[in-house]
């Protein structure tokens, strides 16, 4: 709760610089107050402008360089070192790099049509020799084929990396594209508030206020993207024409890197409040009412530099020129790209290169809410200790969402993003409510003070149904000067929020090795890692147990849950006891000691599971296959019987969570001689 200053008489202003000794994140804000009273009232106008300057991961030695910090049991740092610059090497985006799979897509123990290396370990990556690079002075070249057509062969100037210390020290993970992302955004605000009251008569006052914000932000940002085919001679007189160089029967995956991952945001936030507030005269003496209504309304954009799915899905498995066709959605004309040049591995592409794979997109999410509310208080009657107070009041509220993702989102046209629907929908809520602070004893032995307070409300949500009931019962004893004990039990209730309800399907992607415990489930149960029962229903469902994983991504899709989701119901219980001893202290000492219990059960609660949460809990489950978490993902694409295909994570109800502790929380404070304040 935030309670502004209502007595300004003038103008106020302040200025705020703040600057690291390194150029990048410098801070700045600017504001200023005015105000004038009035015999029957106020008013006051605030603006605040303020800017936060952008930190690349470049502008800092210590963020330039992501190293992987390994130590040995020992406590000796064993990071590698790369030999091209004598220090420990860096592991961020790699980039410059070809993967290698054999052709059954799979990663087996011992392909045969993979090239190996000088210590005979097959090699999964392979990295061109940029000038400077000299990896020939690191690394042995590439194992030679001997006339064998089904080994991998690949131009001079590639190197294997990653299947050995040395090699694995050498691959390329620093790019002036991730140099140049964003760590802290670029971050513009402005705010202005107006806010005034008003006595239209000795017993009532008019307020209002009115607040306007303005937001802006954007991110650099760097990415990998790939595509997968064949070699130019996969086998004889079958192949991919545009990868020159490239032989023998594996399938190949040109990872290059790129700038092209901008994102932006910007919001206009707008909300009004008015309302009149009052004292009852005559029979209602000492009774006051409070009537108020509010008006927000948030308008955002958000930017997104993307990359075409329809145009990486004419460059995958390819075997021929696609010149003269279209994309099917974006309508451009398709072009042949050579995805194992060097230049284009390491960002460098042409504009006409550019023009086909990439797009840009805005979103627009509008969020709107109007409310009322109304409320009397006063004193209903006296009893023997003391007055009883009440409040009483009604609330009416409605609730609009409409999110309209760009263009290339609607069409699930990006690749490696979520594809996403509109997400639109309302819900209006009704409350009524009650709150009295009953005495009950005062100034009686072992009783200063005894009150209780109880509250209760009805709220009832139109997109879930029937209302509900929620209430709180407290209690605070005042046993003496020094002792209190103090209690409180109570339900609660959150209806689902608009997103929650309304958010249409979207689609996002992760790798197998994050969703599916099935893979290696044999040497996982060796090592203790999973339970038997998960290995034996992983068995029963046909997976070996040296299943490696497939290549393809997992796609996870995420929804709303209107007409499924229920509210969220909770009790929470609290008991307290607080010691004030300071009778029993020395003069100028103050001491608070209090001891919390409590406990709080949240019942229904709204959530996704996560999808590495539901393979598990299906697997793990006494009722596999039968248990309904096993409905939410499948197995099985074109290329692999064993590979998770889509997992369905929406928003659900589940079953319930507890959280319960004592908190022991004490406080002193010392007044120190000769005026030298306190010591707390």
């Amino acid at each position: 709760n935030i309670i502004t200053r209502k007595d300004t008489d003038g103008i106020e202003g302040s200025a705020f610089y703040g600057a690291p000794f390194e150029e990048g994140g410098e801070e700045e804000r600017y504001n200023a107050l005015w105000g004038t009273t009035f015999d029957r009232g106020h008013i006051q106008v605030a603006a605040d402008y303020y800017k936060r300057h952008e930190l690349k991961l470049g502008d800092r030695k210590y963020l330039d360089c992501a190293e992987d910090y390994l130590f040995s049991t020992g406590g000796a740092r064993i990071d590698k070192i790369d030999p091209r610059t004598g220090n420990y090497t860096c592991r961020d985006l790699l980039w410059g790099q070809i993967w290698l799979y054999d052709y059954t897509y799979y990663y087996t123990a011992s392909p045969s049509n993979l090239i190996a290396a000088s210590n005979g370990r097959p090699i999964r990556r392979i990295q061109y020799n940029y000038a400077g690079d000299n990896l020939q002075n690191y690394i042995p070249p590439l194992a030679p084929t001997g006339g064998d057509p089904f080994l991998f062969e690949a131009p001079a100037g590639w190197f294997g990396v990653g299947y050995d210390g040395p090699s694995y020290a050498v691959e390329n993970a620093i790019h002036p594209f991730v140099r140049d992302s964003t760590f802290i955004p670029e971050t513009e605000r402005s705010t202005l508030f107006v806010e005034g009251t008003y006595d239209l008569t000795n017993a009532i006052e008019l307020f209002g206020e009115f607040l306007f914000n303005h937001r802006e932000s954007y991110q650099n940002g760097a990415r990998q993207f790939w595509q997968f085919g064949f070699t130019e001679n996969f086998v004889p007189g079958f192949g991919d024409p545009f990868s020159p160089g490239f032989n023998g029967a594996v399938l190949i995956s040109p990872t290059p890197i790129t700038d092209w991952f901008d994102s932006g945001q910007s919001v206009d936030y707008y909300r009004g409040m008015a309302g009149a507030k009052g004292d009852f005269g005559g029979a209602l003496a000492g009774w006051s009412w409070d009537f108020h209504t509010q008006y927000s309304r948030s308008e955002g954009e958000y930017y997104q530099q993307v990359i075409l799915q329809e145009a990486i899905d004419t460059q995958d498995f390819r075997t021929a020129s696609c010149v003269g066709t279209f994309l099917p959605i974006s309508g451009r004309p398709c072009i042949d790209i050579n995805w194992t040049n060097p230049e284009f591995l390491r960002g460098n592409l042409t504009a006409e290169e550019r023009a086909f794979l990439f797009d840009d997109e805005t979103g627009k999410t509008e969020y709107t809410q109007m409310s009322a509310e109304a409320s009397v208080t006063g004193s209903l009657f006296e009893l023997w200790a003391g007055t009883v107070d009440v409040a009483v009041g009604a609330a009416w509220r409605n609730d609009e969402i409409n999110d309209v993702p760009g263009d290339v989102t609607l069409a699930n046209n990006s690749w490696g993003l979520s594809g996403a629907g509109i997400t639109k929908g309302e819900s209006t809520t009704k409350e009524v409510f009650a709150e009295g602070d009953i005495p009950l004893l005062t100034d009686v032995p072992f009783a200063k003070r005894l009150n209780v307070r109880l509250s209760g409300r009805y709220t009832e949500v139109d997109t879930v149904g029937d209302g509900d009931e929620t209430y709180k019962i407290g209690a605070n004893w005042q046993v003496n000067d020094w002792l209190r004990f103090r209690g409180a039990y109570g339900t609660s209730f959150r209806a689902p929020q608009l997103f929650e309800l309304f958010l249409a399907n979207q689609t996002s992607f992760l790798s197998q090795r994050n969703v599916d415990p099935c893979i290696q489930w044999g040497l996982n149960l060796a090592n203790g890692a999973i339970s038997q029962q998960l290995a034996d229903n992983c068995a029963a469902d046909g997976i070996p147990d040296d299943y490696l994983g497939g290549a393809i991504t997992a796609t996870i899709v995420t929804g709303g849950g209107l007409g499924v989701l229920k509210p969220e119901t909770s009790v929470a219980k609290s008991l307290s006891v607080v010691l004030t001893p300071k009778e029993f202290l020395p003069s100028g000492t103050n001491l608070s000691i209090a001891l919390d219990y409590f406990e709080i059960e949240v019942e229904g609660e709204i959530a996704q599971l996560g999808a590495g949460n539901i393979v598990t809990g299906c697997y793990d489950s006494n009722f596999f296959p039968g248990d309904p978490l096993c409905q939410l993902f499948t197995r099985g694409t074109p290329t692999d019987p064993f590979t998770i295909s889509e997992v369905r994570d929406s928003f659900i109800n589940i079953n319930s969570q507890t959280n319960r502790g004592i908190d022991l929380t004490v406080e002193a404070r010392q007044e120190l001689p000769d005026g030298w304040g306190d010591l707390s």
